[in-house]
């Protein structure tokens, strides 16, 4: 009863303050500010959406360049206060605000992937610039290799190991 009557209270908030409405025009502004972006950045693709889940993909020209425009974009947009989640390979980013974002908070969130965007795309391929600056989440970018290796055996099956051996061998020494 206790979970019934805070469903019927939520449905009821949406209801009377009009949120589908107000999430359905928020929506429409900010995917029409995230065209205006992909007009200006070729690199920012594919803006879709409904209602305020919106995504887009990052494409870069060269492949080689691709990982360090996607990370420096990523860790800039959350460096100047915008967490994005992306995935597919890091290529498609979702953006699922609250159903109360206001119209200078969607700016502002444009603003940021903006300057995001331009400073990935001017800096070079140094991924120290890209790093957390919150020390303990950069800890986990800066794990030694071996250590990194240890946890994968810790977590993976000997299956998983075999099979990652043949693909590196694969890939180092071509097919057999």
């Amino acid at each position: 009863p206790v979970s019934a009557a805070a469903v019927c209270a939520v449905i009821d908030i949406v209801c009377e303050e009009g949120l589908l409405d107000r999430a359905r025009e928020s929506g429409e502004y900010f995917m029409a500010r995230l065209r205006d972006l992909a007009a200006r950045q070729p690199v920012l693709a594919n803006v879709r959406g409904q209602g305020l889940m919106i995504g887009f993909d990052l494409v870069a020209e060269e492949p080689q360049k691709a990982a360090a425009i996607v990370n420096g974009f990523m860790f800039g947009c959350r460096r100047r206060g915008l967490h994005l989640t992306y995935g597919f390979g890091g290529v498609n980013f979702r953006i699922i605000p609250p159903l109360v974002i206001t119209l200078p908070e969607i700016d502002f969130a444009v603003k940021v992937m903006e300057e995001s965007l331009q400073s990935a795309l001017a800096e070079g391929d140094s991924r120290q610039q890209y790093l957390p600056a919150n020390p303990y989440t950069r800890r986990l970018f800066e794990k030694h290799a071996w250590r990194r290796l240890v946890n994968f055996w810790w977590r993976s099956s000997p299956a998983e190991l075999v099979e990652k051996g043949r693909d590196v061998i694969h890939e180092r020494f071509g097919e057999e």
